[in-house]
């Protein structure tokens, strides 16, 4: 139940984003409008689960896995050097004609 739930999730979230992406805030909009919420009842008998095929579900297992994969984005964030600071394109000197003083 664990593996397909994360399938699901997976999925789900991978739907979302390309809808997103192709068709802007309106697709997604349209879309998560047919999703079913877990609990709901959908009318056909499957106690308000809809696999992603028939259009997603949103549920506590979406939500937790959308957490774990910005916890990790977080993570890799903290990992990687910040470039904006200029320390990792300049091995930490300072570019010339920068006081150094905020603007």
């Amino acid at each position: 139940r664990k593996a397909e739930e994360r399938r699901v999730a997976r999925a789900t979230s991978t739907m979302l984003l390309d809808r997103l992406v192709k068709e802007g805030v309106k697709g997604l909009d349209t879309l998560l409008a047919g999703m079913v919420r877990e609990g709901e009842d959908d009318g056909s008998g499957s106690g308000g689960y809809v696999g992603v095929e028939e259009g997603g579900e949103l549920n506590g297992a979406l939500v937790r896995y959308l957490e774990e994969a910005i916890r990790e984005q977080e993570q890799r964030v903290k990992r990687t050097p910040n470039v904006d600071d200029g320390n990792a394109v300049l091995g930490g000197k300072k570019p010339q004609g920068s006081s150094g003083a905020d603007e």
